[in-house]
């Protein structure tokens, strides 16, 4: 039997730092009518303010799909899974890497209609249902007394970008902020180029490891050091390279996700601005991602 109390519901939102979703140039399989509903009903509230649909995402369908069958199992509507996961955790669980995600939860609505109308009644819902997101994940799990226990799971993906297009775009925003301040434009070294990717990859991997060190429950872990290898050795990698200079300056950045962020970081502080605006004429840049797709970025600028 249906219970008579009352439905209940739960927003939350995760910010980490948007690429447009492609359409697959194949057919996809046509989506269930209870997430098809979902999704419509999203887009139909996204449409009505003039913003961009949203794309299910296998990924968050299934961590929606797992916490809606979790609260439906312990009755109990929640952010929090029973095993203590955050809603951020569950959907890097799935393999989900994300710039941003959020979460919206809600018990006992009869219907899709009855579960966006609540969720549009209350603020924080709504703001996940109107945010800054490109994909969506949803699901519906009765418990055994058939209440329904509903969760979406919101995502804007980091985007996987190629190396060499991202480095060569970075480059022609800088030099257009250099036009801008009345300077030449910076000259690309390709071997300095070479140095700067080296040094992406590295802090990359380092910052991979960190993050792999937070989620480990030996408190230990948090306390490693870099190993060598992944702390290269500027001037050596300059000399090795045969490269001289009469200054030398580098920028490393963590969780730009793309090139125009990036140099919005770079322009965005006054000294890091002076640098890239200044009386250096040849760069090297670097671009690289972790396992994550967390992004990583090495600026050299060389006086010769």
């Amino acid at each position: 039997m249906r219970s008579a109390a009352s439905a209940w519901l739960a927003a939350g939102i995760v910010l980490f730092a948007i690429e447009p979703v492609v359409a697959a140039a194949f057919d996809e399989p046509a989506a269930p009518p209870t997430l098809q509903a979902l999704l419509d009903g999203h887009n139909k509230e996204r449409a009505a303010e003039k913003l961009p649909a949203l794309a299910l995402d296998e990924k968050l369908n299934e961590a929606a799909r797992l916490h809606a069958a979790d609260m439906a199992e312990h009755g109990e509507m929640t952010h929090e899974g029973s095993d203590g996961s955050t809603p951020s955790e569950r959907v890097r669980r799935v393999g989900y890497h994300y710039q941003r995600t959020g979460e919206n939860v809600a018990k006992w609505q009869d219907d899709v209609p009855a579960v966006m109308a609540a969720w549009m009644e209350s603020p924080g819902h709504k703001q996940n249902i109107l945010g800054e997101f490109t994909q969506m994940g949803a699901a519906r799990v009765d418990d055994e007394d058939g209440r329904s226990y509903w969760c979406v799971e919101f995502g804007t993906p980091l985007p996987r970008l190629d190396p060499d297009d991202a480095e060569k775009d970075a480059l022609s925003r800088i030099n257009d902020a250099r036009k801008e301040a009345g300077k030449e434009p910076l000259r690309l070294d390709p071997k300095l180029a070479a140095i700067a990717r080296k040094l992406a990859e590295a802090s990359a991997a380092t910052a991979a490891r960190a993050a792999e060190a937070e989620k480990a429950e030996d408190p230990d872990a948090k306390k490693e050091e870099p190993k060598p290898e992944e702390a290269p050795d500027l001037v050596a990698l300059m000399k090795e390279s045969g490269l001289s200079f009469k200054n030398l300056a580098q920028s490393v950045a963590i969780g730009e996700p793309t090139a125009e962020e990036y140099v919005r970081f770079l322009l965005g502080d006054e000294g890091r601005k002076e640098l890239v605006t200044g009386a250096f004429g040849t760069a090297g840049i670097g671009y690289a991602r972790d396992a994550e797709d967390r992004p990583s970025w090495c600026l050299l600028l060389v006086e010769e």
